[in-house]
């Protein structure tokens, strides 16, 4: 199994949850760089990249913070709503937090 896709799969189970299972896209075009975009009603409402750590926070890289600001871009275009999931290790289990991406790139912040 590759690395982060235990990560991935918890998300899209909890957005199929949440939105349906007809709504839940995963993208797989690695130059766009999101997991997932939610549809409702025909019209595009989020964005969410998943991102996953052994570790307790999570620092993108450089690659990492050129693949938000695309994001950002585009949901900018779309007028759409773009989330991290970022999932961190505290002790034996998995903890998500959720943090809109114009909010973390504006403030340029690590993920605790």
């Amino acid at each position: 199994m590759r690395k982060g896709y235990g990560d991935e799969y918890r998300t899209k189970q909890m957005l199929v949850e949440q939105y349906g299972r007809d709504n839940v896209i995963k993208v797989a075009i690695g130059s766009f760089g999101a997991d997932f975009l939610i549809l409702q009603k025909g019209r595009l409402v989020k964005i969410v990249e998943v991102k996953g750590t052994r570790k307790n926070t999570w620092n993108p890289s450089q690659r990492e913070k050129e693949q938000l600001w695309r994001i950002h871009n585009f949901s900018q275009i779309h007028e759409c709503d773009a989330e991290i999931w970022i999932w961190t290790k505290n002790g034996n289990k998995k903890e998500l937090r959720v943090v809109s991406v114009e909010e973390f790139i504006g403030g340029n912040e690590k993920c605790k």
